[in-house]
């Protein structure tokens, strides 16, 4: 009897010791659930300020990106308005040049243009000029005259020699540089 009496005893002693093992495993638990729930919710706080440290960090990276393409394109329009005023000064000097070779072309074409035909009489001639005598008003012409000057006679004679003082002469000349400047001497007749 003393074993039967034993047994309550001793299993009223093992549910106690495993009650308290359960009550310590339950708080060893509890402990564990709460240290981990500690750990998770300072894992989401760190994640949080990570996540809010990467934000602020993209925010200024971004800010930094867009500053950096205005100046950029402030840059790159300043150099388009800096080429466009030297593309517009150019063509202006480039019109201003154009239009003074045409203004030039257009004098020289009026010389030429002006360039004649005189018939009259060969008062002089030297190396350097010719003076002719024009009638009906008997206006005196002085034309200049070079190596480029070319002389024909009636007699066939291609020299100044040639064309005596006194013939009567057809004179070809152009303008050159404001100047009368003979081209071809005809003696006409003596």
């Amino acid at each position: 009897m003393r074993r039967l009496a034993f047994l309550p005893l001793a299993a009223f002693l093992v549910l106690a010791a495993c009650k308290r093992e359960t009550s310590e495993a339950v708080a060893e638990a509890k402990g564990a659930a709460a240290d981990a729930k500690k750990t998770a919710e300072d894992a989401k706080r760190s994640a949080d300020e990570a996540a809010a440290r990467a934000k602020a960090q993209a925010q200024a990276a971004a800010a930094d990106a867009t500053a950096k393409a205005h100046e950029m394109g402030q840059a790159v329009q300043k150099g388009v308005n800096d080429a466009t005023a030297q593309a517009k000064s150019g063509v202006e000097t480039a019109g201003h040049k154009v239009q003074q070779g045409v203004n030039a072309a257009g004098q020289s074409i009026r010389e030429v243009g002006e360039g004649n035909v005189i018939t009259g009489k060969l008062a002089a001639s030297s190396p350097k000029q010719i003076v002719v005598v024009v009638p009906p008003t008997d206006a005196v012409v002085a034309i200049e005259a070079d190596d480029d000057t070319r002389w024909v006679s009636t007699g066939g004679v291609g020299a100044r020699a040639g064309v005596p003082v006194s013939s009567n002469v057809r004179v070809t000349y152009i303008v050159r540089e404001g100047q009368k400047v003979a081209t071809l001497v005809e003696q006409v007749s003596r």
